[in-house]
């Protein structure tokens, strides 16, 4: 038994004087930032006999995924060599000194050694950004879209009264987060409006933290609509319609309405505006075409002179035959003469009947298409410039039985139209009353 007890303690005398090392920790870089990693080589002598292989492992672990290193290390007996560890703070590190401790086994013998190093994390800025968010990628006109912010105090003390900035769609939100300790955070959320009539496209949200922007985007759709709104002022021998249409969208719209009418009664309907067009089963029909851009709104109308039916068709067509008989007595003819960059256009006014007038007004109608020339041939009009276009009207005054008089202006076309345009009616009243009326006339349309 004392021999066996003798031999053993031989044994591990001569294990004991075969192996070793000694653990060494130089620090190469001190100090870590989010950009710049820290370093430290720990260094193994192999003081033993024979080659051993070490093991490293460094017990950190809420930070463990800062560290970067090899973990197994062979040295040959008789020399030195170093694990190298790197450490790479992460965006949410906090501005601070650490430790770490560390653990080197050598594999043959089991034997640990153990001790620890010290480092220094420093940041370039007291918030950093956690997160930032947008509620939709894609949004109408009319939606709200929440831009939501998390960030983290990076400092290591409490911030009293940080702030950050929220900016977008001509609006600017400012923050106050309030009290954050050393390592907090705090969430914030803002509300952005997007106006019924945004352009389309891609818009951004910035975010200011510091003096660091962000930037997220999202997407608002296009949208196409149209109102239509009729308003109908019925008065006894007079209807007016008065219609309004307006871009509720965010895109330029050409819209087009059109309004069916019997053909015996264009005669009697004043459509200034509108594009008179032969419709089904003997119909007329009236077409406003406008382009509106967003937001945008146009009035027309249109206005029929009749004796409104009471008593039925009989009472409708004598009224219509009356009007006729009535406007009959007195004309008006308008004709155009086309020359290479004017249209000279006339109005001839004549009374065939046996009665007086004596409050005699002639109105013609020119879109703002073209140019009314300020020099006139014959009498010189009034002249009314109007949303659409410019309105002239002779005071003729008195027209006695068997009268005639004429009147000639000058259009300049401001745009060039292939297919030529139609001219409006021209209109002679005396007082209220409508005396006559000229037919359409067609004419090319050419500038300069």
């Amino acid at each position: 038994m004392r021999k066996a007890l003798l031999i053993a303690v031989s044994l591990i005398v001569f294990l004991g004087l075969g192996t070793g090392f000694e653990v060494t920790v130089n620090q190469v870089e001190g100090t870590a930032t989010t950009d710049q990693p820290g370093e430290f080589q720990i260094q193994v002598e192999n003081t033993g006999s024979s080659e051993e292989s070490y093991r490293l492992n460094i017990l950190d672990y809420h930070r463990s995924q800062w560290y970067n290193y090899d973990t197994r290390l062979t040295v040959e007996p008789g020399k030195t060599d170093f694990f190298t560890v790197q450490i790479n703070p992460g965006s949410e590190a906090v501005q601070d000194r650490y430790s770490a401790d560390f653990s080197v086994r050598e594999s043959s013998t089991d034997t640990l050694f153990r001790d620890s190093f010290n480092f220094r994390v420093t940041r370039d800025r007291e918030l950093n950004l956690e997160t930032f968010t947008l509620s939709h990628d894609v949004a109408e006109p009319g939606d709200s879209v929440e831009a939501s912010a998390t960030v983290r105090n990076v400092a290591p003390s409490t911030l009293e009264d940080p702030e950050i900035i929220f900016s977008g769609l001509e609006t600017t939100f400012t923050s106050d987060l309030g009290p954050i300790t050393g390592g907090g955070t705090r969430s914030v959320t803002e509300s952005f409006e997007v106006d019924g009539f945004e352009s389309p496209g891609e818009k951004e949200i910035v975010l200011e933290v510091g003096d660091r922007s962000y930037t997220e985007t999202f997407e608002v759709m296009e949208t196409g609509n149209v109102s239509e709104n009729v308003e109908t002022e019925n008065r006894v021998f007079v209807v007016n319609n008065i219609y309004s249409f307006e871009n509720t969208g965010n895109t330029p719209a050409n819209h087009s309405f059109e309004v069916d009418i019997p053909s015996y009664l264009e005669p009697v309907t004043y459509a200034p505006e509108a594009e008179v067009t032969d419709g089904s089963s003997g119909q007329k029909t009236l077409t406003w075409r406008n382009n509106l851009e967003p937001g945008e709104s146009v009035t027309v109308e249109s206005r029929t002179d009749y004796w409104i039916p009471i008593t039925g068709l009989a009472v409708l067509l004598g009224s219509f035959l009356l009007l006729r008989k009535i406007t009959s007595s007195v004309s008006v003819v308008k004709t155009v003469e086309e020359r290479e960059t004017e249209i000279i256009v006339t109005l001839e006014v004549e009374n065939s009947s046996s009665k007086t007038y004596d409050d005699v007004l002639l109105e013609d109608y020119v879109p703002n298409i073209a140019s009314v020339n300020s020099g006139f041939d014959m009498a010189s009009p009034e002249v009314v410039d109007e949303e659409h276009g410019t309105k002239l009207k002779w005071w003729i005054t008195d027209l006695g039985p068997g009268d005639q008089r004429i009147f000639k202006y000058t259009l300049r076309p401001k745009v060039e139209v292939e297919e030529g345009i139609t001219l409006d009616p021209a209109e002679l009243k005396d007082g209220d009353e409508i005396l006559s009326w000229t037919d359409q006339v067609d004419t090319g349309f050419r500038p300069e």
